[in-house]
């Protein structure tokens, strides 16, 4: 499913080549739709994992990582469900369950999965703020994993037509759209609602890829609440990966100068930044970035 170098790329070429890609598990719809306090989740997750043997030892490995040290060795999937916790859980799942469909095999692709998984964290913290009330933490979670799927389509597709936008995208996602546009003629927020039309996903997550480098759309009068606050989430959770990714030191910082630097640095004009939890954020940074780690390293992802 590789087109040559020399071809010229096309939206149309890519709709032809989209019919070709699988669709994701059905196991990611019935994810979204879980409640990690309902009472059945954990019924739920353990039926889940014994229908998918690969599954359930991707979940017994990561109850046994580095991240669970001291703790004891676990071999048995309800153990390991209890250890983890549900909304850490259901976060695995949902990142295995897209991998299988865009497997980070290359160095361009694990970098897309690196900085998904960091918005997907990010924006689930976010989410759980009592300032964001219409948005479900794992609806955020795999809006944030799935917010680049245009990215991951095209690298699967012409990946030699990247190289250009991937030696300078990572800048900043502003300087990202700019080269696409000037190199391609389109821009992957396109290509990624393409997919999600292909996959079936829901309109509010197909709008989230459509629109995540558009801020103004966040304040527009005719924007529902329910999209107008998970954009909002994700655009922020976005840009600050993008920030970290090139402030190598961030880690240093004190809290009070790292915040600083994200009202600087990160803070869109057409955000109302009242509804930013930056402190919690901030404190939170270094367990979130952890937690990135180990699904990275369920993953099988290495910078």
């Amino acid at each position: 499913m590789h087109k040559a170098a020399s071809q010229l790329l096309t939206l149309e070429f890519i709709q032809e080549q989209l019919e070709q890609l699988p669709l994701l598990p059905g196991v990611v719809f019935e994810l979204m739709k879980s409640d990690p306090e309902g009472e059945t989740f954990y019924e739920d997750m353990i039926r889940l994992a014994k229908k998918d043997p690969p599954l359930a030892s991707l979940i017994l490995g990561h109850a046994n990582s580095a991240a669970y040290i001291g703790k004891g060795a676990v071999d048995s999937i309800e153990t390991a469900l209890a250890r983890v916790g549900s909304h850490t859980i259901l976060q695995i799942l949902m990142a295995i369950s897209v991998a299988r469909v865009f497997l980070p095999s290359k160095e361009e692709q694990r970098n897309i999965w690196r900085h998904s998984l960091e918005v997907a964290q990010i924006s689930s913290f976010m989410a759980r703020r009592s300032c964001f009330p219409h948005v479900k933490p794992e609806t955020a979670y795999m809006a944030g994993l799935l917010h680049d799927i245009g990215r991951f389509v095209m690298l699967q597709i012409a990946p030699e037509a990247l190289k250009k936008t991937e030696v300078r995208g990572w800048g900043g996602s502003e300087e990202l759209i700019e080269v696409e546009q000037k190199s391609l003629g389109f821009t992957h927020t396109i290509v990624g609602q393409m997919a999600c039309k292909k996959m079936h996903l829901p309109k509010l997550i197909s709008n989230i890829v459509r629109y995540h480098h558009q801020h103004e759309v966040v304040r527009h009068p005719k924007v529902p609440k329910d999209l107008a606050d998970l954009l909002l989430i994700i655009q922020f959770s976005d840009a600050l990966s993008f920030y970290l990714a090139t402030e190598s030191g961030w880690s240093k910082m004190s809290s009070r100068e790292l915040h600083q630097k994200i009202q600087e640095e990160v803070i869109s004009s057409h955000w109302d930044e009242s509804f930013l939890p930056l402190s919690e954020l901030v404190d939170a940074l270094p367990r979130i970035f952890q937690d990135c780690e180990s699904a990275c390293e369920v993953l099988g992802i290495r910078k």
